[in-house]
């Protein structure tokens, strides 16, 4: 049981991997988050996913964005 628990892991761990260069899947960019910081336009408690600032369906408002993650395990 021990051993399908970290396989199972592993492979969700695999699975939800970026790199450096790679694009977001739309799946992804619709995850709802609630801002816990306000700014561009948000407030907080507001929700807000990656794909609002996703030119081809934010109505043509194009947006670089830099993602920076940490983990501490």
């Amino acid at each position: 049981m021990n051993r399908l628990l970290i396989i199972l892991m592993l492979t969700g761990l695999s699975l939800a991997s970026y790199e450096a260069g790679d694009t977001v899947t739309l799946t992804d960019q619709n995850i709802e988050k609630t801002t816990c910081y306000a700014g561009n336009g948000y407030f907080e408690g507001d929700i807000w996913k990656l794909v609002d600032w996703n030119a081809e369906y934010n109505g043509g408002n194009y947006n670089v964005i830099f993602i920076q993650f940490h983990a501490s395990w």
